[in-house]
């Protein structure tokens, strides 16, 4: 059997994929903190989400990348689009640079790698410098995520079993098990084993390591995974929930691209708002964001977007006009200066033959839109419309 390293070839891919990431064109910006830990600066790179408003009330989950300025962009990509179509909230992505990538993301040090094990050393840097200083720095939830890619989903492993709390959720695309005789593998299992409630999320997969080209540390890294697989299936406590994918067909530097669309719906499967739930109406619309946010482990509220569209849906749908009119006066208390709330409820009170109502908020929406709004001209065609339907009932 041949002996080439996965530790080689994983090193190789990322430095193949790693390009420079970070530009004004892509919106990535790099930062440094000035490390006591290390005496020495250490690089990250931040990308915010689309709507991000500084110095608005809205606040993000973070996600921490791993190998940062090669994934950065990538998972922007996959979490915009996503969160575009109302499956996943939108984050701050902040990527991580190693000079010294292998002694970062080891948690162990052996003889035929000198200068390997420095991953309680950084794990302390992520959380004593660098979280705070995104907390700091930006409208953050405290809702953290951990990800990353071969021996970063090593150190993800390692992080989740060495400081339990420190994040909500973690990733970890075909993480190199085979470090080290498997010693991660057995330590994530005696967390498992200490814990009978543990509120957390894990996804994990695996290519066709250990297949495609088998070797030693591919066999081992694969076995390693399914081990892990079987252990946490059979052994994992209350509250935590795992996902798991083999992807057989995959191969190692394919994983974390298509893995990262599977976590990120698999943690937040049950995001979207399905049209079942909004026919039910208000109620049964904020019993289900209750259900959410008690699976996620963080308070998750529909966005003004999402409760608009559900109370509009019972107009556009024929449906049942009095529960649409009731989210979006619910909607309206929490968001009274919105020119878009107070239009859709101008449209469904017209549409219910409630036209002073109409007016009232049809007005309400010209005036908190401004006349440079782009829809200025549209919510006064709207009142001069309302206005000519009430004269002719009159």
């Amino acid at each position: 059997m041949r002996r080439t390293s996965l530790f080689v070839i994983s090193t190789f891919l990322f430095v193949l994929c790693a390009g420079k990431a970070w530009s004004a064109d892509t919106g990535i910006t790099k930062h440094s903190i000035k490390s006591s830990i290390y005496g020495v600066d250490r690089n990250f790179f931040v990308k915010l989400p689309t709507t991000y408003k500084e110095g608005s009330k809205h606040t993000y989950p973070v996600i921490y990348l791993l190998d940062g300025d090669a994934y950065v962009q990538h998972f922007f990509n996959v979490s915009d689009a996503l969160s575009g179509g109302g499956l996943t909230p939108e984050f701050i992505l902040v990527g991580v640079e190693h000079k010294q990538r292998i002694r970062d993301l080891t948690p162990t040090g052996i003889e035929s790698h000198p200068g390997t094990g420095g991953a309680d050393k950084f794990l302390q840097f992520i959380e004593q410098e660098l979280i705070p200083r995104i907390d700091k720095g930006y409208q953050t939830n405290g809702f953290q995520i951990l990800a990353g890619h071969s021996f970063g989903g090593l150190f993800t492993l390692h992080a989740m079993q060495a400081k339990p709390d420190l994040f909500n959720a973690y990733f970890a695309f075909s993480p190199s098990l085979y470090w080290d005789k498997q010693t991660t593998v057995k330590s994530v299992k005696a967390l498992l084993t200490s814990k009978t409630q543990y509120h957390n999320f894990l996804y994990m997969n695996m290519g066709n390591e250990g297949l495609d080209d088998p070797y030693d540390n591919s066999i081992a890294m694969r076995d390693g995974y399914m081990d892990l697989v079987t252990f946490i299936e059979h052994n994992a406590p209350e509250k935590f929930r795992f996902v798991s994918k083999h992807m057989e067909e995959e191969y190692h530097a394919s994983t974390v691209v298509i893995g990262t669309f599977y976590a990120l719906r698999s943690l937040y499967r049950k995001y979207p708002l399905p049209t079942a739930i909004v026919k039910q109406g208000l109620t049964a619309i904020n019993q289900h964001y209750q259900e959410l946010s008690e699976e996620v482990g963080i308070k998750i509220n529909p966005t003004l977007g999402r409760l608009s569209n559900a109370g509009m849906y019972h107009m556009w749908s024929n449906g049942d006009l009095s529960k649409g009119i009731e989210i979006l006066n619910y909607l309206v208390n929490l968001n009274p200066s919105s020119d878009r709330v107070h239009d859709g409820l101008a449209q469904i009170y017209k549409a219910d033959g409630q036209l002073d109502k109409a007016l009232s908020h049809c007005e309400m929406s010209v005036r908190y839109s401004g006349s440079e709004s782009a829809n200025y001209q549209t919510y006064k065609a709207h009142c001069k419309e309302i206005r000519q339907q009430a004269q002719g009932s009159d």
